[in-house]
C-alpha cells in the first residue's frame, strides 16, 4: 500500500472496513459464541449483587440462550466494523483526508493563537518553557509526558512550586489552564502544567482515558520528578474536574519521599460523581452483556456519548459563548463526543455507586491540607460530591469554598468570580507556605 505517511486517513479507513466485511463470517461466529457465554454470566452477576430479582434472572437466562446466537452474530459484524474505524491502530481522524499517521502532536504552537498571545503579552514578567518527563517504570510501555512551565522572572523570591492538572478533553497549554498558571506565577510560584496521557502533546490516543490508575500514576511520577528538581521548595497539587480527581488520587501512587514533599492539594470541581449521559439505559445494559475488557480493546476511540459541550460554562449567555469560542479555536482541545473507552472508565468508577463509594472511601483517607472549590450550579459534577468528600475527608486541615450559582468552569464566570477563584487558591497556598516557614524557624 506504499508509504502510510502519504495515504489519506479516509482511504486507510475504507481499506480496514473492506477487510472487516471480508472477515464478517468470522466476526459473526465470534460475536454469537461470545454473547452465548457472556450474557448469562452478566445476568448472574446482576442477580448476585441484588440488582435484579431471582425470577427475573431465570427468565433472562432462558431468553439469552435463545437469542444470543442470532443477536450476537449480527452485533459481532457491527463490532468488527467499529474496530476497523475506531480500533487502537485506526487513524486518529478516520474520515479525514489528512495522512493516516497524522496526530495532534504535529500541530505547531502558532496555531494555539489565544495561548500564544497570552504568552507574548506576559513575556516581560514570566519565563515560558516546555519540558518532558519520561516514566519508564514499566519497561514494556514507557510514558512520555509533555508539560508547560511558567516561572517568575525573579527566581530569588519564589515561594514554592504548583503542579496544575487540567480536566478531561482540555490540555496544559489551553488558555484557561494558562490563566491559572499566570496567576500563580504572578503570586510567586513556579508552575508546571503537565498534559495528561491522551491529552495535549503527551503520548496516548487523543481523549482516551484507559484507566484512572494509569493517569494518576503518571501524575505521581511527574510530581516526583518535579520534587527532585526543586529541593527545599513547598510543593502543591492543583486540578480541575478530572484533574481535581487526579490530584486527590495521585498521592496514593507517590513514593514516600515525594509524598512527604506534598504540602497541599487544591481540588476544583473534582470529578467524584458524574451524570449518566449515555442516553439509553437499555442500550447501556446491553453493552454490558459483553466482556468489557474485550470491547474496550476493540474500539476504544468510538465517539460513544455526548461530550460536555456548553454545559460546563457559565449560564450567562455571553460568557458561555465566549468560553465556548475559546475552546473551539484551540486545536489541542478535544471537542467531540466522549470516546468509548473514556466513557466506560468513568462509568465503571463513578456511575456504579458501589465502585464510586469504594473509590471515595479510599481518597478520603489521605491526610494532606486540602482546599475544595465548587460552583453550586455545576451541571457536569454535582456540588454534593465535594460536600460529601469534605465531610468524610480525614484531612486535619480541610477547607471548602463554594461559588453560589456558578458553573463547572469557574474561569468562565464574571470577573468577580474569577478573582475570588484565583485568590482563593493562592491564599490557601500562601497560608501553608507561611506556616511551613514559621515551623522551620
Amino acid at each position: 500500500m506504499g508509504n502510510s505517511c502519504s495515504i489519506p486517513s479516509v482511504v486507510v479507513t475504507l481499506c480496514r472496513t473492506l477487510l472487516a466485511l471480508a472477515c464478517a463470517p468470522l466476526s459473526c461466529a465470534a460475536g454469537a459464541f461470545t454473547l452465548l457465554f457472556s450474557a448469562p454470566a452478566r445476568i448472574w452477576v446482576l442477580a448476585k449483587e441484588g440488582d435484579i430479582k431471582a425470577w427475573h434472572a431465570v427468565i433472562l437466562m432462558a431468553l439469552s440462550f435463545g437469542l444470543s446466537l442470532p443477536i450476537g452474530g449480527l452485533v459481532g459484524v457491527v463490532f468488527g466494523l467499529l474496530t476497523a474505524m475506531y480500533g487502537r491502530n485506526a487513524p486518529e481522524e478516520p474520515f479525514s483526508t489528512k495522512p493516516a499517521n497524522y496526530s495532534r502532536h504535529a500541530i505547531p504552537p502558532e496555531r494555539e493563537v489565544e495561548a500564544e498571545k497570552m504568552k507574548a503579552d506576559n513575556e516581560f514578567a514570566f519565563t515560558f518553557e516546555t519540558t518532558t518527563f519520561t516514566d519508564a517504570s514499566d519497561p514494556a510501555r514507557a510514558v512520555t509526558t509533555h508539560a508547560h512551565v511558567v516561572k517568575p522572572k525573579n527566581l530569588d523570591s519564589v515561594k514554592g512550586v504548583i503542579v496544575v492538572q487540567h480536566g478531561l478533553h482540555c490540555h496544559a497549554g489551553a488558555p484557561r489552564t494558562l490563566k491559572v498558571a499566570l496567576h500563580m506565577a504572578k503570586e510567586g510560584y513556579i508552575v508546571y502544567c503537565p498534559d495528561a496521557i491522551g491529552h495535549g502533546r503527551s503520548c496516548g490516543s487523543w481523549a482516551v482515558v484507559e484507566s484512572f490508575e494509569a493517569i494518576a500514576q503518571n501524575l505521581a511520577s511527574v510530581f516526583g520528578e518535579i520534587a527532585r528538581r526543586h529541593q527545599g521548595k513547598p510543593l502543591f497539587l492543583q486540578g480541575e474536574s478530572m484533574g481535581g480527581m487526579l490530584v486527590l488520587y495521585s498521592p496514593f501512587f507517590m513514593d514516600s519521599l515525594a509524598l512527604d514533599r506534598l504540602d497541599g492539594i487544591i481540588a476544583v470541581c473534582p470529578a467524584l460523581m458524574v451524570a449518566d449521559d449515555a442516553g439509553d439505559p437499555i442500550l447501556e445494559e446491553f453493552i454490558r452483556l459483553w466482556p468489557m475488557p474485550m470491547l474496550k480493546g476493540l474500539f476504544p476511540k468510538f465517539p460513544a456519548t455526548p461530550g460536555p459541550r456548553g454545559n460546563i460554562f457559565s449560564s450567562d449567555e455571553a460568557l458561555n459563548k465566549a468560553a465556548q469560542a475559546s475552546v473551539d479555536a484551540d486545536p489541542l482541545e478535544y471537542c467531540g463526543d466522549t470516546k468509548f473507552l473514556t466513557a466506560m472508565t468513568f462509568a465503571d468508577n463513578l456511575l456504579k455507586e458501589r465502585n464510586r463509594r469504594a473509590f471515595i472511601d479510599k481518597l478520603e483517607t489521605m491526610d494532606k491540607p486540602l482546599l475544595l472549590m465548587h460552583g453550586t450550579d455545576d451541571k457536569c459534577v454535582d456540588v454534593r460530591c465535594s460536600r460529601e468528600f469534605y465531610k468524610g475527608s480525614k484531612s486535619s486541615d480541610k477547607r471548602i469554598l463554594e461559588f453560589e450559582g456558578k458553573s463547572h468552569v469557574l474561569l468562565s464566570e464574571n470577573e468577580e468570580t474569577r478573582a475570588k477563584f484565583l485568590s482563593g487558591m493562592t491564599d490557601f497556598a500562601d497560608d501553608l507556605v507561611q506556616k511551613k516557614t514559621e515551623f522551620a524557624h
